[in-house]
């Protein structure tokens, strides 16, 4: 008799005890989701390895214990490493929380949170450098003189400086800027060019980055080249022939002339005159140059 109350006894301590427990992690029941979380499945290097979460997801809330409905799971994200490339793995990690402003409810005490997901194909892409200037005209001529070449000028003490590198990439610099207009040619008075800039970047820290990306500078001109010219010798007199036609005896020598150009004076074309055709002593004479020499024969004045 004695036996079966003790036994008694321990079953009910036994019961009391267990029922006196803590519910153990063990014991906790793990989420599902209805609907993963989102992430944005490309970025560009920030040394980082954290991605953004667009979208928490939904758990499947048909396994909550009857009652526990201020619950919420909230996402994290991060990719498996912070180096560019492609094909990359984002990890997405989970936790369960209550409801915000409403930290005195446990009832997510009673769970745990969903298992990992992953994303699979994602993309780290090189960060774009920028410049310490911001508009190319701070350090790049608009305008010039044709000089048969379509590169444009910089601007004497203008040296853009390169930023936007992350931690210690002290190993990429600016190795040089090309500037460059639509073409090599002066299109008229009141034509207008563009100048496309083109940044290249060099060191071994590049693989982390693509070199400024700047924007053109619109309405640019390219104006005519002028030219001399020197030891033209023309008659200073005539016998009267009821014209005013004078005569150029040397033609001289033309200076300005970008190398390369076949720019010339047309003979043909050109024209020295007399202020009059009427015989008298001091007639002034004018002479009318035109140059000749095709597309490039437009270029100068």
């Amino acid at each position: 008799m004695v036996n079966k109350v003790y036994r008694k006894l321990s079953t009910v301590l036994f019961l009391f005890v267990l029922l006196a427990m803590p519910i153990t992690a063990s014991a906790k029941n793990q989420l599902r989701m209805s609907s993963r979380a989102t992430v944005e499945e490309s970025k560009a290097y920030n040394s980082s390895k954290t991605a953004k979460v667009i979208s928490h997801g939904e758990i499947d809330r048909s396994q909550l214990i009857a009652g526990h409905t201020r619950i919420k799971v909230t996402a994290s994200a991060h990719y498996e490493d912070a180096e560019p490339g492609d094909n990359k793995i984002i990890i997405i990690e989970y936790t369960v929380a209550p409801y915000p402003n409403d930290l005195s409810n446990t009832d997510d005490t009673y769970y745990i949170a969903p298992k990992n997901d992953t994303v699979r194909g994602c993309q780290i892409v090189r960060a774009t450098l920028t410049l310490s200037y911001p508009d190319a005209q701070q350090y790049i001529q608009k305008n010039k003189v044709y000089d048969g070449t379509d590169e444009a000028f910089f601007i004497e003490g203008k040296t853009p400086v390169l930023s936007g590198t992350y931690g210690t990439h002290t190993q990429v610099s600016l190795s040089r800027i090309e500037a460059r207009y639509d073409d090599k040619y002066y299109r008229g008075d009141a034509a207008m060019t563009s100048i496309s800039v083109t940044c290249f970047i060099t060191g071994p820290d590049t693989i982390y980055y693509n070199a400024p990306v700047v924007e053109p500078i619109e309405e640019c001109h390219i104006y005519q080249r002028p030219l001399t010219i020197s030891g033209v010798v023309v008659s200073g007199s005539k016998v009267y022939d009821g014209t005013d036609v004078a005569t150029i005896e040397d033609w001289g020598t033309l200076y300005g002339v970008v190398p390369g150009d076949n720019v010339y004076i047309s003979r043909e074309l050109t024209t020295a005159t007399y202020d009059s055709k009427d015989a008298k002593n001091g007639r002034r004479v004018t002479v009318h140059y035109v140059l000749a020499g095709g597309k490039e024969g437009s270029q100068y004045i």
